[in-house]
């Protein structure tokens, strides 16, 4: 999602009136009459900031999913096919920027039933009971299943990643 860029007068002011050690600003917002001062400083800005382009916020995703494949692949030897969207959010831009990066399935923090049409969300699956052999039967089943959707998505890959 598109994010918010605060205005850098925003941040001088803040660096300016409010000590920048964790400490000393706590012991210094801790009273009413600073607050107070921040907040009507802060009220006097013109804009607290604006909100990120389209271009801009595709730009910062393209960045960011380039650097995250370059990171793999540099320590692991190849670039990565599956991306773990952080706290399950996403959104349809950043799937496409994903895309672009080269992942091709990713995984969401939803729950849910995964079919060979899941690589764009894959959903996570419940094990809230039985015993260790039915837990190792549910995970296999999840397993196969998973291998046998991304085996229908990416063609034989020559049991490299499986």
């Amino acid at each position: 999602h598109r994010g918010y860029i605060l205005a850098p007068d925003l941040f001088s002011l803040i660096k300016r009136m409010v000590p920048q050690q964790q400490k000393d600003a706590r012991a210094y917002l801790y009273l009413e009459k600073n607050r107070q001062a921040v907040f009507e400083a802060v009220a006097s800005l013109p804009t607290l900031g604006e909100l990120e382009s389209e271009a801009a916020y595709r730009g910062r995703l393209a960045h960011e999913f380039s650097a995250c494949r370059d990171i793999f692949n540099t320590r692991l030897g190849s670039p990565p096919l599956s991306f773990c969207w952080p706290w399950g959010g996403y959104s349809k831009i950043a799937q496409e920027e994903a895309c672009k990066a080269g992942f091709r399935v990713f995984f969401t923090t939803s729950w849910g039933l995964n079919t060979r049409r899941s690589a764009n969300a894959v959903h996570r699956f419940a094990i809230r009971e039985g015993s260790g052999e039915d837990v190792l039967r549910r995970v296999r089943n999840a397993s196969f299943s998973l291998r046998y959707m991304l085996f229908t998505i990416f063609g034989p890959l020559k049991n490299r990643f499986f």
